[in-house]
Formats: C-alpha cells, structure tokens, sequence
C-alpha cells in the first residue's frame, strides 16, 4: 500500500488548477515566477499558523511568537514548500510519463495496424559512421595496430602440438571486440585531416543513397490484388479497433471510409 497523500481533497483540487501555470512557466524557463504566488494562494487558504495553532499575524489578538514557535514555524514553512515543490515536480512527471507512453504506443499499434494490412516495412538500414569507413579503407593499418596491441582474433590460441596445458584463458569475444575499438578509435583520431573528410564524405553519399533508397520504397505502386485484400480486412480491423477503444474508454463511435474498389472496376465504394 502506498503512501497516504499528505494533500487534502480541496487543497489537490487547488494544486491541480495551478498545474497548467507550472506547465506553462517551466515551458518559459520561469518557474521563479510560479513558486511565490502559487505559495501566497496555498498558505492563504491554509495556513501553517492555524495548523500549529499559533495566532495568525493579522489577528486582533495577536500576539510576538516566541523564539522556539518561531523555529517550530519555519521548520514548518520549509517542510511544506517542499511537499508543494515535490507534489509538482511528480505531476509533471506523470504527464511526460503518459506521453511518452503515449508515443510508444502509437508506434506499436501503427505497426500492428501495418502488419495487418501486409504493410510491415523491410528493416532499415543506416549509413556507417565514418571510424568504420576509415576501417574499411585502411585494413592493413588496422591488423598491424591490432597486432602490435595483441589483439588475437581466434579462441583456439594454444598450441595444439604442445600436449601440456596451456595457462592461457582465451579471451572473451567482448573484450576482443574493446580492444578493436580501442585500437581503431586511436588511429583515427591519428588519422590526418584529408582521410577524415574522404570518410566522412563517403558517410553522406551513403546517407544519400538511403534517402532515395525511402522515397523509391515510399513510392513503389501496390498491386489491384493488394489493395482488394485491405480493403477486405477494412471491416474486421476498425471492428476491433472500436471494440478494444469501448473496453478501454467507454465511447463509442463509427467510422467510415470510401474510395475506389478494385472489384467493381475502381467505382467508389463505402464502407463503414
């Protein structure tokens, strides 16, 4: 069980109507400007005062507090400041929480919603970096550093001749793979200025390429076929969608989609 929230219902009522405020100043990078006003309005409705049963300055009857109700106050202040500060601070979180989640699931269920279409799109390759076109284009530079770094590209690095075993523990296939790296990212640091552009000119070539490998995939005609089979899927896909969506929320609602069909000679056809 969790912990009980230390704001009442009225004072989380009065918090959550200041969230849009702190929204907005944290946006601005001003949130110096939030704090007090937010404070003044919270303390005004409920003040430390009266919850330590201490007169409030503006009382008649007021009274000097002593040095030790002084301390108790402050110590107080800074106790509640804190829990406002905090209470705001985890609110916020929550809703970058729920967008990002948000996000993630948009992603997944466009790409169920694709996979049920047969739209599921080949995995996308990247453009190397340019350390691994330098790698690429300087092999013998690479194994003689990786030599001279005992690097040792094979497990079976006993001699097989020798039948005393050996006290040598081949090394994991991780830590070759550091050492590569290692060695790799020193030469091209090292690397002189005109092999560092060579490579990385070759990084925006390859970058090119994947660009118009995209828009040539993004404009690749689908079938009559193709289209009929989707088309046919339309009504028991957004039948789930609407399902799962009254599960979920509680609305309900229809949809409704029209263009030309394949069967019927590219005459608009309706579906909802």
């Amino acid at each position: 069980m969790g912990a009980k929230p230390w704001a009442t219902a009225e004072q989380a009522e009065y918090l959550h109507s200041q969230m849009p405020d702190y929204v907005r100043r944290q946006a601005e990078h001003k949130l110096h400007l939030f704090w007090p006003p937010m404070q003044a309005g919270f303390f005004a409705r409920w003040s430390e005062h009266a919850r330590l049963g201490l007169p409030l300055p503006k009382d008649p009857n007021a009274r000097k507090l002593t040095e030790d109700e002084l301390a108790i106050l402050g110590a107080a202040l800074m106790a509640r400041i804190k829990q406002l500060e905090s209470w705001f601070r985890y609110q916020r979180k929550k809703i970058n929480n729920a967008a990002v989640g948000g996000a993630r699931a948009g992603g997944g269920s466009a790409a169920a919603l694709r996979a049920l279409f047969g739209l599921n799109a080949s995995k996308r390759r990247r453009a190397h970096k340019p350390v691994e076109i330098f790698q690429k284009r300087n092999p013998e530079l690479v194994n003689d550093a990786l030599q001279e770094a005992g690097y040792n590209d094979s497990d079976n690095s006993d001699n097989e001749a020798d039948s005393t075993p050996s006290p040598h523990i081949p090394p994991t296939r991780a830590t070759r793979m550091r050492v590569r790296q290692r060695v790799v990212a020193a030469l091209w640091t090292e690397a002189s200025a005109e092999e560092k552009q060579v490579c990385e000119d070759e990084v925006e070539r390859e970058k090119a390429d994947l660009r118009a490998e995209e828009l040539a995939g993004e404009n690749d005609e689908r079938t009559p076929s193709a289209f009929q089979d989707a088309i046919d899927a339309v009504e028991a896909v957004y039948s789930d969608i609407h399902e799962v969506t009254f599960k979920a929320t509680g609305w309900v609602g229809y949809t409704l989609l029209a263009g030309p069909n394949p069967r019927m000679n590219g005459e608009l056809s309706l579906k909802m």
